[in-house]
């Protein structure tokens, strides 16, 4: 009887989100020695709640993998689990913002080029916990559908990421 009022007033929630980040690699993680900005493709799924007090708690699991055509380059992959909490302020009945603070695990491996390498191909593995900050732009489409822009950075110990993404959140009573 007491798990009543607590369930009325949460939503649950899941998303889907793509999108592109530029990565500022310490020289230390890059396979070629260099401290460069690094391009990546993005993918984000997550799940959560959405609480009566507009708090927003969840969390997600994003993968990132660099740019590589034909194996040309050193690749870079970042898989990330997240929790978050954020506050969704509602700007009219068709906008909401909902800035983020979150916490992050991160596994980074980075690979040699196949091309150009006097060497064996090698890989290179590392792995952390950072906090990052997150805003997204929400426009409700109805009810069910939220389609949501979010754009995050964060300073791991490997470098910054900036990331730019879209999606759609799936909210359900």
């Amino acid at each position: 009887l007491a798990l009543a009022p607590c369930s009325y007033a949460t939503d649950f929630f899941l998303n889907v989100e793509g999108g592109r980040s530029s990565n500022d690699l310490n020289f230390k993680y890059r396979e070629d020695g260099t401290g460069e900005s690094v391009y990546s493709n993005l993918i984000t799924v997550g799940a959560g709640l959405s609480l009566q007090s507009k708090i927003v708690l969840g969390i997600g699991l994003t993968s990132s993998f660099s740019d590589n055509f034909l194996g040309a380059f050193d690749s870079y992959k970042v898989a990330q689990q997240h929790l978050y909490v954020g506050y969704r302020i509602n700007v009219n009945k068709h906008i909401r913002i909902t800035p983020q603070i979150g916490y992050t695990h991160w596994k980074l491996t980075s690979e040699e080029s196949i091309w150009f390498n006097d060497e064996k191909k090698s890989a290179t593995k590392f792995s952390g916990e950072d906090a990052y900050g997150q805003i997204n732009l929400e426009f409700p489409v109805s009810k069910l559908v939220t389609v949501v822009a979010s754009f995050s950075r964060t300073y791991y110990a490997f470098g910054s990421t900036d990331a730019a993404q879209a999606g759609v959140i799936f909210t359900f009573n």
